[in-house]
C-alpha cells in the first residue's frame, strides 16, 4: 500500500474488476460502511462523450454513526461526505488499484477539533479496510483507536456541542434574571 496525505492506495493482483469490487464492498461492510452511491466512469464517459475509458468506479461510502457524529459536530461536514473509494482497472500485469480518501486529511481543512477526532476514527476504519484487502499500513501510522483519539476528554465528539449548549443555557438564565419585567418567556 502506498500513502499520500490525502489517500491510501493498494493494488489487487490476480483478480477481475468485479471480484475486486466485491472484495472492497465486503471489507467496507465489516468496518460499518455501506455504499450510498456508485459512479461508473467508464459507462458515463462512453454515454456522454462517446469515449472509451478503463474500468473506473467511484463508490461513495458512509458509516452512519460516524456521519451522524460529524454532522452534529460541524454543520458543514456534509461537504466531506460520503467518503470516496475508487476502484480502477489498469493493465493486467498492474492489477486493480483501490484508493481511499484519508478522512483526517479532509477534516484538517475545517479546523474543527470535534470533527478531527471523528475523522481520525473513520481513518482507522479505512486503514482496516486496506489491510483486509492485503495492503500494509504506512510506517508511523497508528493502528488502534486509542492511538488516534485525543487524550483530552473535551476533544471527543459531542463535548464541544455540550459546552456550547451549557454556555447558551447560562446566557438564557442571565436574560431571564435581568429581564423579568419585559415578559420574556423562554
Amino acid at each position: 500500500m502506498e500513502s499520500e496525505s490525502y489517500a491510501y492506495f493498494c493494488t489487487l493482483k490476480n483478480t477481475t474488476f468485479a471480484e475486486a469490487k466485491e472484495k472492497v464492498v465486503q471489507a467496507l461492510s465489516k468496518e460499518g460502511f455501506g455504499v450510498l452511491t456508485e459512479i461508473d466512469m467508464q459507462a458515463t464517459l462512453k454515454e456522454k462523450l462517446n469515449v472509451t475509458f478503463r474500468n473506473y468506479l467511484i463508490l461513495g461510502v458512509c458509516n452512519p454513526g460516524l456521519a451522524h457524529s460529524s454532522l452534529g459536530a460541524f454543520p458543514h461536514a456534509g461537504l466531506f461526505l460520503p467518503c470516496n473509494v475508487v476502484i480502477q482497472g489498469r493493465t493486467e500485469s498492474e492489477g486493480i488499484m483501490v484508493s481511499m480518501q484519508n478522512p483526517s486529511a479532509l477534516s484538517a481543512i475545517a479546523g474543527n477539533p470535534e470533527l478531527d477526532s471523528i475523522a481520525h476514527e473513520a481513518d482507522l476504519h479505512m486503514r482496516n479496510v486496506l489491510v483486509a484487502l492485503g495492503g500494509t499500513l504506512p510506517v508511523g501510522k497508528s493502528t488502534t483507536l486509542d492511538d488516534l483519539l485525543p487524550r483530552q476528554p473535551e476533544a471527543y465528539p459531542g463535548q464541544g456541542l455540550r459546552t456550547r449548549l451549557d454556555a447558551r443555557q447560562v446566557q438564557l438564565e442571565e436574560i431571564k434574571h435581568h429581564s423579568p419585567s419585559k415578559g420574556l418567556e423562554i
